[in-house]
């Protein structure tokens, strides 16, 4: 599933950097 989403966002054009970083919000 969280490969499927890194993959949706990065075919709509968003930076790798920035989902890591949303993750790790996510996350904490």
């Amino acid at each position: 599933l969280l490969f499927h989403l890194l993959v949706a966002l990065r075919a709509s054009g968003t930076d790798v950097a920035d989902v890591l970083e949303e993750l790790a919000a996510r996350r904490s």
